[in-house]
């Protein structure tokens, strides 16, 4: 029987170490990485210190400090101003979670900083597309036409604005309004009294639109308010100010354009844009293009260095932008801004869902280089100085880039303060496989000790 309990002993105590053993630790580490590899003399470049444990970390080289890291990171942007190696070092103690001891860390990472190569002279073009010189000619024609008959309407509105002007500036009673609304579409100019002429453009669903407007004077009737009911195309209302002491007016007149509904195309989600077919805006590096959608003609931009298609396009809130068009699946595949930003010319375009950024960031309008443009900022107020956008550059390739404010600097972004949605879910699946093995192999051990002690009583009696 002693030899049972000998046996059983020793059995119990060899497993016991074994599983100890097995239990899964994250010992205390720090390391120190780099958002490119090489870049040109005047860039920025970004080293980013990360840390698992606690404790102060001292850098020394590009950037020289010490800093105290908690299982966290912190990226320090650096400028460049001539050719060569750009390093940083780090060094230092940090207390390990686990096993409750110091451990002494230390990492490296540089940057090769190389002259910026001079631009290859432009490839003069050379006479062979005259098709594409005949339809420029030809929309030329037809913009000129627009825009005389515009400017011709535009004429006619500063005319009659001044004829009100000079009017109420002659009358011995103020005749002016102190606020005017619409209850569709925006007043374009926005509401001044002494500006007497006034454009609305309202979506072609709409039947209808209400009038409000007050006198400055209390004395003052208004008379054109309420509802008014509109044309296909154009309607015309005059809201009139008078004086019940004399026979003066003052006339403020209101254009109501109904936009024509223009034709609808969906991205793989369903949402849908309606086409803007006239009046398209320029873009440099694109060429007028036509796509036929559904065997219709609609008039779009082409970029032979990206590679891609554009249509001008309203969206589901009635904000007009530039699309990118798939002419072979037939649906629009980002929005696309484009922008000059520090010179280089960028867009704006939705981000792949692969590449989606983690729950650690939040979406926000960023101002840089004297705009306004949709980014992503990070929760963690430890990089309030950072702003996230995807971009797409010259050359038509998209990455993500990061903007830091302090510096003005916007460079390729090397995700070293997060990681994508995709690998945020591949690390909670992984950390929850590990939680399991390690929540069961500690209950094994707690059995073979609690087995281990009845041995031992057992022994002894």
């Amino acid at each position: 029987m002693k030899k049972i309990f000998k046996y059983s002993s020793v059995l119990i105590t060899f497993v016991l170490m074994i599983t100890l053993f097995k239990v899964p630790v994250q010992a205390a580490s720090a390391s120190v990485s780099v958002s490119s590899g090489q870049v040109y003399v005047g860039d920025s470049v970004t080293f980013t210190v990360s840390a698992t444990g606690a404790g102060y970390v001292n850098i020394s080289g590009a950037v020289n400090t010490s800093i105290w890291l908690e299982n966290s990171s912190q990226s320090f942007t650096v400028p460049t101003s001539s050719e060569g190696t750009l390093s940083v070092s780090i060094s230092g103690v940090l207390a390990d979670f686990t096993t409750e001891q110091d451990v002494s860390v230390s990492g490296s990472a540089s940057v090769q900083v190389i002259s910026r190569p001079q631009s290859q002279p432009s490839v003069p073009e050379t006479p062979s597309q005259p098709s594409q010189s005949e339809t420029e000619v030809t929309n030329t024609e037809t913009t000129t036409n627009q825009e005389e008959q515009n400017t011709t309407q535009e004429q006619e509105q500063e005319d009659k604005n001044q004829e009100e002007k000079e009017k109420q500036e002659n009358s011995e009673h103020n005749l002016r309004l102190a606020s005017l609304t619409v209850s569709k579409g925006v007043l374009n100019p926005d509401f001044d009294p002494d500006q007497y002429t006034y454009d609305v453009t309202v979506d072609s669903s709409v039947s209808s639109i209400k009038i409000n407007a007050e006198a400055q004077d209390e004395n003052v009737e208004v008379k054109g308010t309420g509802k008014k009911n509109l044309k296909e195309d154009t309607s015309t209302f005059e809201i009139v100010t008078s004086s019940s002491e004399t026979e003066e007016t003052s006339t403020y007149t209101i254009t109501v354009h109904k936009r024509q509904k223009g034709q609808i195309v969906k991205n793989k989600n369903g949402d849908e844009f309606e086409i803007i077919n006239e009046e398209i805006p320029s873009i440099e590096g694109f060429e007028a293009h036509t796509l036929n959608i559904d065997g219709n003609e609609v008039n779009g931009l082409y970029s032979r260095s990206k590679g891609i298609v554009l249509i001008y396009c309203y969206n589901e809130k009635q904000e007009a932008n530039f699309y990118i068009f798939n002419e072979e699946d037939g649906l629009v595949e980002s929005i696309y801004i484009p922008v000059i930003l520090f010179s280089k010319s960028y867009a704006v375009v939705n981000i792949p869902e692969d590449e989606e950024l983690t729950t650690g960031f939040k979406e926000a309008n960023i101002e840089i280089d004297g705009q306004t443009l949709p980014g992503y900022e990070f929760e963690n107020k430890d990089f309030s100085n950072y702003a996230i956008f995807y971009l797409m550059d010259e050359n038509g390739k998209s990455n993500f880039y990061q903007f830091e404010r302090t510096q003005n600097v916007l460079q390729l972004y090397s995700k070293s303060a997060s990681i994508t949605q995709k690998q945020y879910l591949s690390m909670l699946k992984e950390k929850s496989g590990n939680q399991k093995i390690m929540f069961g192999l500690l209950s094994l051990d707690v059995l073979l000790l609690i087995g281990l002690l009845v041995l031992i009583l057992l022994y002894k009696m």
